[in-house]
């Protein structure tokens, strides 16, 4: 007798996994999710309705109405992460019917409402390539480290801090006094900028740079300050205001530069003497446009942050506001291609041409860029950057013995841990293949 009560136990069970399988992976639910979906979007919930018109279109992928008003429901509820995703999915699908035709029409509206208030900004020069790299506002206050230098200096840097601190409304900053402790990382070092021979010819302060750690996580931001002019001179202390407002965008995130004088983050704005378009005496204000991008980028999710795993339904879908990697990466190459035609002595613009066009694909010219950085470069934190890109580029073109070469070089000029995870895996890499 309990045989068969077990027997018929067993297959009771299979019947049911069977049948909540058959229900769940085949067209036989589709029209009942589509009716539960349809009876929440008519009474206003559509938040709620997406869900349903989503799982009628996971077991019948051309269920026509499940996608118009999976679309409709998707422009009218919470503009969420989410249902940005999946609108922009929709208006980019391979199914050409009534929802992708709307889709593609609301696409524009829902970026409108979205950046409300943020129109004016420069926000295709913030992004890094493709990539939105920014800090985790769950992490803040983010912590900075000065070196030893001058009173004045210091002074002035903070100063800056302070600015950005009170005009976007949103940062925080706090001095830590161990260089392992920080985000932000304040230094100083004798000038290896682009040369100058003349009295007033352009020079660079400070330049900033990013480490990221083996899992692409962002690890630290370091501005660097030159001690002196090419001249051996002092900087004023509006000279070092100014560019410590410029290079402090760059460290929030702020990759590129804007192509408007008046904001902070103008490509001219981080050299000074005859360059500037302003006088050098003139001390920057942060623009409306400056903060504009900021917050929007502040609202983008990152592919490059400090934290893992870090996500939430409030942020902004970066296809959905900046268009797709092709689109992006144009744009990066209209802007760095501007910039070295101004700047054709500054390694820096061809460090990120060449960045460019490696992720387009476009190898030769990518290594005729480096070529042409490693030329003008004048200091270890540019050739870092040459011989590390390469390595990348190497790597990425199954090239491995070429990409260690170029990474142990990188690692000789700086031995931090982007490059030795850089080295790991390409040693692992080799490893497999001569296995």
């Amino acid at each position: 007798m309990l045989k068969k009560i077990i027997k018929y136990a067993l297959i009771g069970i299979i019947a049911v996994v069977l049948g909540s399988f058959i229900w769940n992976n085949t067209m036989i639910s589709s029209p009942y999710y589509f009716n539960k979906g349809k009876t929440l979007y008519n009474a206003g919930q559509y938040d709620a309705s997406v869900k349903f018109f989503e799982r009628s279109l996971q077991t019948n992928p051309k269920n026509t109405a499940s996608r118009y008003f999976l679309t409709l429901a998707l422009t009218k509820g919470t503009p969420t992460y989410s249902h940005q995703e999946t609108l922009y999915y929709m208006s980019n699908s391979k199914t050409h019917d009534m929802a992708q035709s709307y889709a593609k029409s609301q696409i524009y509206a829902m970026k409108e409402r979205l950046i409300e208030g943020m129109e004016d900004n420069y926000i295709y020069s913030a992004v890094q390539n493709k990539d939105i790299l920014r800090w985790n506002t769950e992490t803040f206050p983010l912590k900075v480290y000065f070196e030893q230098t001058k009173p004045s200096y210091r002074e002035y840097i903070k100063r800056a801090f302070d600015q950005w601190g009170k005009a976007s409304g949103f940062l925080q900053f706090k001095e830590v006094y161990k260089p392992e402790e920080c985000n932000i990382e304040i230094k100083f070092s004798p000038y290896a900028g682009p040369k100058c021979t003349g009295p007033n010819c352009p020079y660079v302060v400070a330049t900033t740079t990013n480490t990221t750690d083996k899992y692409n996580r962002l690890n630290k931001m370091i501005i660097t300050f030159y001690n002196t002019n090419p001249h051996g001179e002092d900087y004023t202390n509006t000279e070092i205001y100014n560019t410590a407002l410029h290079e402090i965008g760059h460290a929030l995130g702020i990759s590129g530069h804007s192509d408007n004088p008046s904001d902070v983050m103008y490509a001219g704005n981080h050299k000074v003497s005859g360059d500037f378009l302003r006088s050098s005496e003139d001390i920057f204000y942060l623009s409306k446009r400056d903060l504009n991008t900021l917050a929007l980028l502040y609202r983008l999710a990152p592919s490059i942050t400090n934290s893992r795993g870090w996500f939430y339904e409030n942020l902004y879908y970066p296809p959905l506001i900046l268009g797709n990697n092709e689109e992006i990466l144009k744009k990066k190459l209209d802007e760095y291609q501007q910039y070295v035609d101004k700047y054709p002595n500054y390694s820096g613009g061809y460090i990120n041409l060449a960045t460019v066009y490696s992720s387009m694909g476009k190898n030769k010219k990518a290594q005729e860029a480096l070529d042409k950085a490693f030329e003008l470069a004048t200091n270890d934190n540019e050739k870092y950057l040459i011989y590390y890109d390469r390595a990348v580029m190497y790597y990425n073109n199954q090239d491995f013995e070429s990409a260690l070469n170029c990474a142990k070089e990188a690692q000789q000029i700086k031995n931090d841990e982007t490059a030795n995870a850089l080295i790991k895996d390409i040693e692992e890499t080799l490893a497999k293949i001569n296995q």
